[in-house]
């Protein structure tokens, strides 16, 4: 990877980077809580913890 990187002049100039910083938005934290959500909602339902 750092090969690829030298051969595009990667950080050679502020202006040909493509690097950028990517802000946290809200609909991130929504993502973020409702993966949890829908993953321990599918783990207390198919868990066999519980009693038949």
């Amino acid at each position: 990877m750092a090969l690829a990187m030298d051969a595009r002049a990667f950080g050679a100039y502020p202006t040909r980077t493509e690097r950028y910083q990517v802000p946290f938005r809200v609909r991130d934290t929504v993502f973020i809580v409702l993966f949890i959500a829908a993953s321990a909602a599918i783990l207390v339902l198919t868990f066999p913890w519980q009693p038949s």
